[in-house]
């Protein structure tokens, strides 16, 4: 369990600097510091971060030419707070029965055949049905009588063979008939590209931008990912009162959800504007959970957003 958690740095006092996971992975196995000297390594955290900065000494990152890199990556919280140590697979950060099961799910083999049978194109009905005949689950006589079930067997479509899924489903000539027509549609279909399920005619809605009043900036932000998680990236514009573009921004996020890409477009417009002393913002999202977030105090957000998150609030409350 301890080596699927990870703290977030609240103070860091209780935070082993080298053999702690708090970075990633602990910062000895990074560097293949040696088992022998990991057992000395006593400092915290707190001892490398002097007024809410990084203060790393010169001889450690000239010796560690990425050490620098890697703790610029963690964000030091602008309020006291205690260190937590966290479940790392969860957004929350908190572990569960049903975490853990999904987790040790996980680590079963993929199954190759999966996204063949759970399918857009085919009924969820059809699917369930294809699952279970790969599972060897259908209620046939066969089944029913491994089971103990005491029962005289004939397949109900021929009337000469025992009722097993596999007669059913390969040899039985009237389903064999009757199946192979429909697959053989199927494909047709699929090979020029016809859509099974047509979509839906799409919505126009009429949306009007509103410039915000004088000495006020606006910040129209948005996030995304391909597949939710996915690869994410986020990105806003500045403008004001005028409706004159004054600034914008965007960055890749890597591997992402999309209400996090939202969140992260939301603390970068807020940084920017603290950097630059815009301090009348008006941030403008289409994320319903982003403004229920701002509104909420006791949100959570996801653990590796947390602390920037609390450092954005804190940066645009009045």
């Amino acid at each position: 369990m301890f080596q699927n958690s990870i703290w977030l740095l609240g103070n860091g006092e209780d935070i082993n600097f080298w053999n702690d996971n708090w970075c990633g992975t602990p910062l000895s196995d990074t560097f293949n510091i040696p088992d022998q000297i990991k057992q000395s390594l006593s400092s915290k955290v707190s001892d490398y971060i002097f007024n809410g900065q990084w203060n790393l000494p010169c001889q450690l990152t000239h010796q560690f030419s990425n050490l620098s890199f890697l703790v610029q990556q963690i964000t030091i919280p602008n309020e006291p707070s205690n260190d937590k140590l966290l479940w790392k697979h969860t957004d929350t950060g908190e572990l569960n029965l049903s975490d853990a099961y999904r987790f040790k799910l996980q680590q079963f083999q993929d199954l190759h055949w999966a996204k063949l049978i759970w399918n857009p194109d085919i009924p969820p009905s059809k699917s369930c049905l294809a699952w279970r005949l790969m599972h060897n689950k259908v209620p046939t006589d066969e089944n029913l009588m491994l089971r103990g079930c005491a029962l005289p067997s004939m397949c109900s479509l021929c009337n000469k063979n025992v009722e097993s899924s596999f007669h059913i489903f390969f040899e039985c000539n009237n389903s064999k008939q009757s199946s192979s027509n429909s697959i053989r549609d199927f494909i047709v279909l699929k090979h020029f590209k016809v859509s099974i399920h047509p979509p839906k005619i799409p919505l126009l809605k009429e949306v009007l931008w509103q410039p915000p009043l004088v000495n006020w900036i606006k910040c129209n932000i948005d996030g995304a990912a391909k597949g939710n998680p996915g690869i994410a990236a986020c990105g806003g514009v500045f403008r004001n009162s005028d409706a004159n573009f004054i600034f914008c921004f965007a960055e890749p996020l890597g591997f992402a959800s999309s209400y996090q890409a939202e969140l992260c477009a939301a603390m970068t417009a807020i940084e920017i504007a603290h950097t630059r002393n815009w301090h009348n913002l008006w941030l403008e999202t289409d994320s319903t959970l982003v403004v229920l977030a701002f509104k909420n105090s006791n949100t959570k957000v996801a653990w590796n957003l947390r602390n920037r998150w609390h450092n954005a609030i804190l940066a645009g409350s009045p």
